[in-house]
């Protein structure tokens, strides 16, 4: 019997470090990244890739990388490869994968990995 909790308790862990992610979505349907409303030609739709952000203790309390402050640093070279200048219907994805959640499991919560992604449809205006 005292074998068996450790090897459960190993399980729960190696299940919930498995399964554990979250992301919270932000949409916007109208501007890059404001609330002006604009006309144009959609020359397609875009996705940055993954962007992985490293902040100690709290992404608030000390960040080491912020690619949250710097969401047009992402969009705009997506719209320039599109030929565009705009984009509208921008969906924001952030939150944490495995690998966040290993991190933060083997460093007690000091170190968090979060990721961030942006995708939408580029207009040209």
């Amino acid at each position: 019997m005292k074998r068996r909790i450790p090897a459960l308790f190993l399980l729960i862990l190696v299940i919930s470090l498995v399964l554990g992610s979250c992301s919270t979505t932000f949409k916007s349907s109208n501007g890059k990244l404001s609330y002006g409303t604009f006309n144009g030609t959609k020359k397609g739709s875009f996705t940055t890739p993954k962007t992985n952000m490293l902040s100690l203790i709290a992404p608030y309390v000390l960040p080491i990388t912020k690619p949250n402050q710097g969401l047009n640093d992402l969009i705009d070279p997506e719209l320039a490869k599109l030929g565009a200048n705009a984009a509208q219907n921008i969906e924001i994805q952030y939150g944490f994968d495995f690998l966040g959640v290993l991190v933060q499991s083997l460093t007690g919560g000091l170190l968090r990995w979060e990721y961030i992604t942006v995708s939408g449809d580029a207009i040209a205006q």
